[in-house]
């Protein structure tokens, strides 16, 4: 363990970006979630024959209208706001990129303290979660920029999990991530 944490620490020498870099504009996201997760281990506690992976697929498409037809509710497939209380589960609330404070669920679910977080993600994204800088020597994902270039991707891996560099133009990836981050080494990859 001592190995992994030091390996991330000498990786995450490097983690900021530029303040002057502009992010630019990524694609939706298409990989797992960890709301999809939780919807789809929700489901298989019930019964229902669902691969907990993340990714909502027609399984779990299935399985949600399978779901939403047992309990009254309107058989899309689409997991909205009342098939999630449905399930026990509370709708994320609407994160709106450029609006830092829309994020600060997530930020205190996290346990990063707030005023830090929200200075480094207006700094470095512009509290948008689509940010990307790929220029020189960064290729920095999301609200906190978080570098995924050479070994800093397999750091990430390690730290938070991270299956796919994608995945941290996920908010709640983007936050978790950098949450384990500041857990091991503070601010310090972070230029405040």
């Amino acid at each position: 363990m001592k190995a992994i944490i030091l390996a991330a620490a000498l990786a995450f020498g490097v983690l900021a970006v530029p303040a002057h870099a502009a992010p630019v504009n990524k694609p939706a996201v298409t990989e797992p979630t960890l709301l999809t997760a939780a919807i789809q281990q929700r489901l298989a506690g019930y019964g229902y024959s669902v691969q907990v992976d993340g990714y909502y697929g027609p399984q779990t498409t299935a399985a949600v209208q399978a779901w939403q037809t047992a309990n009254g509710l309107t058989a899309d497939g689409v997991a909205g706001p009342q098939t999630l209380l449905s399930l026990g589960i509370q709708p994320a609330p609407a994160w709106v990129a450029g609006d830092c404070d829309s994020f600060r669920p997530l930020i205190d679910k996290y346990g990063l303290p707030w005023d830090w977080s929200r200075r480094i993600m207006q700094r470095e994204s512009h509290c948008d979660p689509s940010a990307f800088n790929g220029s020189g020597r960064d290729e920095s994902r999301s609200l906190f920029q978080l570098n995924t270039k050479g070994s800093m991707w397999a750091a990430w891996q390690r730290l938070c999990g991270v299956q796919t560099k994608d995945q941290l133009f996920d908010p709640e990836w983007n936050i978790k991530c950098a949450a384990a981050a500041y857990r091991v080494l503070g601010a310090k990859p972070w230029r405040t």
